[in-house]
């Protein structure tokens, strides 16, 4: 397709089972390790809960984009001295990986209650060089404009926020990252500098969050809201080379209709204006929406997606999800249209890593008219 296209359309991606397949296998290894830590961690049962858990599991997996994968997850959830039983708790997750084709990613992500839940410090580092895929932008992508890349990432995110009233938080955010984009497709769009950002770039931006949050838990929360607004600028030369702005809005709810049960939705927006580089694009597909699509399978300025999710105990310590979703990328507002819709759906496991606060090692598999995505991370999608 030439770039910038929003045509809608295109036959179903001819997609590789193997990388479906692996992280099945992964999963399999996080559990195991999973359940060797809750063992090692046990407790009396008359005995308080340990405020402090923490949980290393190791991973390997294989995928035709990156040979023999190898790593280890850090979990950590825990109340600082002098927290209520009732506050909410921090946590910390760590990630790292190294392939046999030199490929790794290292990623931190700390979530900090401060002052007895008054200040909430999050924010994520990472630093990786991985393999992607790019299709172009727009809705109208198929697999003839499918081609390779290699991108690293140093990034960085953070958002310092102050309890207003209630559950409103509201404070200011940063985002910085530093893109290099390498081991093109000859003749391709990205060799040939079709699109914003083809050699990578520095973005920069800094703007505010607020946010209002009622759950009556964090990580597996059964009733209330979850709600965020979030307006970043990015600058031009010298801070950054790419100015835009982005309003990015996440809505969603929880309730439980008979005990254990959680039927939640999620509605999620970003809206750009300016001329960010292709890959600050708005995203669909990946770990967090539309699931069953691969992460920037569709791009463009403006996103739109939807889901529901409903989540069942399998016991003590497992649960059953089924999720399903529908979205849209388009160039402006006035692109958004029911034609360019899609769909997808799926089915997942959980394991509790941390029963106590309910902190969940997540297998699951979506399925689009694209093929089947599998993910294996820690947390719900929302």
């Amino acid at each position: 397709m030439t770039p910038g296209s929003t045509s809608t359309g295109g036959p179903p991606e001819r997609r590789r089972w193997g990388p479906v397949l692996a992280p099945l296998w992964t999963a399999v290894l996080l559990a195991l390790a999973a359940a060797g830590t809750a063992r090692a961690q046990a407790q009396d049962p008359g005995s308080p809960p340990s405020p402090r858990k923490v949980s290393v599991l190791p991973i390997a997996f294989y995928t035709q984009e990156t040979s023999l994968a190898f790593g280890g997850m850090l979990v950590r959830a825990f109340r600082r001295p002098g927290d209520g039983a009732d506050a909410r708790p921090s946590s910390v997750i760590g990630v790292a990986f190294y392939t046999l084709r030199s490929q790794y990613n290292l990623a931190l992500s700390p979530s900090l209650y401060l002052r007895d839940g008054r200040y909430l410090l999050r924010f994520s580092a990472a630093f990786n060089e991985w393999p992607s895929t790019f299709w172009g932008v727009g809705s109208g992508v198929s697999d003839d404009d499918e081609e390779d890349f290699t991108r690293r990432t140093v990034s960085f995110e953070a958002a310092f926020l102050r309890r207003l009233w209630g559950p409103l938080r509201a404070g200011p955010a940063v985002d910085l990252s530093f893109t290099t984009i390498s081991e093109v497709e000859p003749g391709g769009f990205l060799d040939r500098e079709a699109f914003r950002g083809s050699r990578g770039g520095d973005v920069a931006g800094a703007g505010g969050v607020v946010e209002w949050d009622s759950r009556d838990q964090e990580f597996w929360p059964t009733s209330g809201a979850y709600h965020t607004v979030r307006v970043v600028r990015y600058a031009g030369r010298p801070l950054g080379e790419f100015p835009f702005t982005r309003i990015t809005v996440d809505l969603r709810g929880f309730v439980s209709p008979w005990r254990g049960h959680v039927l939640a939705a999620q509605v999620t927006g970003a809206f750009t204006r300016g001329r960010p580089p292709f890959f600050r694009l708005a995203e669909m597909g990946g770990p967090v929406n539309m699931r069953g699509l691969y992460e920037g399978r569709l791009r463009d300025r403006n996103l739109l997606t939807a889901q529901v999710e409903y989540r069942v105990p399998l016991g003590a310590r497992f649960a059953g999800v089924l999720f399903a979703g529908a979205g849209e990328v388009a160039p402006s507002l006035r692109g958004f249209g029911l034609g360019g819709i899609l769909v997808s759906g799926g089915a997942g496991l959980r394991f509790a890593l941390d029963p106590e606060n309910r902190m969940n090692l997540r297998l699951d598999v979506g399925v689009s008219r694209f093929g089947a995505a599998p993910i294996v991370t820690v947390n719900e999608a929302f």
